[in-house]
C-alpha cells in the first residue's frame, strides 16, 4: 500500500479489488484491461484471437440460485500455478449473464449439479466457464463498440510511434477530418499533441473563423488571459511590377500611374485587413520567460494560430507584463537585449505590453519517440 504522504499509483484498482460489487462490468473489465495492460507484457485484450489463458482478463459466472445484487460478484487477483509454473490471469466473475444461474439458459437442475459438486476438481463448471467467458467477452466488446470514450482511451494509451490514423475509430477519424488533420501526414508534427484538435473540432471545422473562437482556445490552452486584436496594421512591401513609373522613352505609358486608380507613392502600402494580434497577460516574470521566442510554449500558440487561421494571415504575439513583476536590468544577470529587459529609474507603473514576437507557426519535421 502506498505511504500517507505518497499517493497510491492506481487507487481506483485498488477500490475495484476490495469492493468490487460497487463497479458495473464494462467498468471493471476496463480497468483491469487497463492495469493489466502495463504489468503483464505479450496479454491480449479479451475477445479477441488469442487464447483464453493469454488474455489479460478470465471472466466467469456465478455459481448459484439467487440473483446477483450487483453485476460483479468477485474479483481474484492474478496468481501462479505453483505446480506448473504458468500465470493464472485475474479472474472476474459476475451475476448477470452465463449459461448457469438464475439467469442462464442451462436448466436449474444443471445448476444445482454444479453447486453440488463443490468447487475443487468442478471439470463441469470450468468447461462451462469456457463459453462463458467468452459469451461475455463479446458482450464486453460490443458493449464499448460504440462508446467514443472508450475507443479513443485505447488508442490514446498506444505510442505515437505505433499510433496511426487508421487505428482510431470512425468518430474520432471523423472529428481529425473537421479540424483539418485528417490525413497521416499531418500528424505528429506540431508542439502540442494532436488529440488538441480532437477537442476543438468544432472550433476548427466552424466557417468562417472568428476571434472569439480562437480566444478561448488559446486561453483554454495556455490557461492565461488571451485577447485577440484585429486588423492590426502593417506595411506590406510592393513587388517590381505593382510599382508605380512615371513614362519614360522605354516606357512611353508608364506603370501603374493612373491617378485616382492605380497611383502609388512609394514602395510600400499600409494594409489592415491581412494581420491580427495575440495579447496574452497580464503575466508574471515566469509566464513571460516561457512565451519567449526560443521557447516551444511559443512555438506551440503559433502552430495553433496558423492551424485555425491559416497561411491567408498574418499575426504576430504581444506578452503584457505585469508592472509589478518586470525585471531590473543589472550586469552579469538574466536579463536578455529585446526580449525582457528595461531600463527605468524606479520600478513601473504600468504593465509593459512592448513586447512583440512573430513566429510562422508551420510545423516543424516529425516527433521521434515522443508520445502525441
Amino acid at each position: 500500500m502506498a505511504s500517507a504522504r505518497r499517493g497510491s499509483k492506481n487507487p481506483v484498482i485498488e477500490q475495484l479489488h476490495a469492493e468490487p460489487y460497487r463497479f458495473s462490468f464494462v467498468q471493471a473489465v476496463r480497468l483491469l484491461q487497463q492495469a493489466n495492460r502495463e504489468g503483464d507484457e505479450g496479454r491480449h485484450a479479451i475477445g479477441t484471437d488469442a487464447l483464453p489463458e493469454a488474455e489479460r482478463v478470465r471472466i466467469t459466472a456465478q455459481v448459484a440460485r439467487s440473483f446477483a445484487a450487483s453485476e460483479v460478484t468477485g474479483l481474484k487477483k492474478s496468481s501462479t500455478d505453483k505446480r506448473t509454473g504458468r500465470k493464472i490471469p485475474t479472474q472476474l466473475t459476475v451475476g448477470f449473464m452465463g449459461l448457469f444461474g438464475p439467469s442462464g439458459v442451462l436448466p436449474h437442475h444443471d445448476t444445482q449439479r454444479i453447486i453440488d459438486i463443490g468447487t475443487k476438481k468442478n471439470f463441469e463448471r470450468d468447461f462451462l466457464d469456457v463459453f462463458n467467458h467468452r459469451i461475455l467477452s463479446f458482450f464486453y466488446r460490443a458493449s464499448v463498440k460504440y462508446r467514443v470514450g472508450f475507443a479513443y482511451e485505447a488508442n490514446y494509451r498506444r505510442s505515437a510511434k505505433k499510433r496511426g490514423l487508421d487505428d482510431h475509430n470512425g468518430v474520432t477519424r471523423a472529428l481529425y477530418s473537421i479540424a483539418g488533420m485528417g490525413t497521416g501526414g499531418l500528424h505528429n508534427r506540431l508542439e502540442f499533441p494532436d488529440e488538441l484538435t480532437i477537442e476543438f473540432a468544432g472550433a476548427f471545422g466552424l466557417q468562417p473563423k472568428n476571434a472569439v473562437n480562437l480566444e478561448r482556445m488559446l486561453a483554454s490552452v495556455l490557461g492565461l488571459p488571451v485577447v485577440v486584436s484585429q486588423f492590426a496594421g502593417q506595411w506590406m512591401v510592393l513587388s517590381d511590377e505593382n510599382r508605380s513609373e512615371m513614362p519614360t522613352r522605354q516606357t512611353p505609358l508608364g506603370q501603374n500611374c493612373a491617378l485616382g486608380e492605380s497611383m502609388i507613392l512609394g514602395d510600400r502600402v499600409w494594409d489592415i485587413s491581412g494581420k491580427f494580434r495575440i495579447c496574452v497577460g497580464p503575466l508574471n516574470l515566469q509566464q513571460f520567460e516561457s512565451l519567449l521566442p526560443d521557447t516551444k510554449n511559443l512555438a506551440r500558440l503559433a502552430q495553433i494560430v496558423r492551424l485555425y487561421a491559416g497561411i491567408q494571415f498574418d499575426f504576430d504575439v504581444q506578452l503584457e507584463l505585469a508592472a509589478d513583476a518586470v525585471p531590473a536590468s543589472q550586469l552579469g544577470g538574466n536579463t536578455r537585449l529585446g526580449l525582457n529587459s528595461w531600463l527605468f529609474c524606479q520600478q513601473p507603473t504600468e504593465n509593459k505590453i512592448d513586447a512583440v514576437f512573430q513566429h510562422d507557426g508551420l510545423p516543424s519535421r516529425e516527433r521521434e519517440g515522443e508520445a502525441a
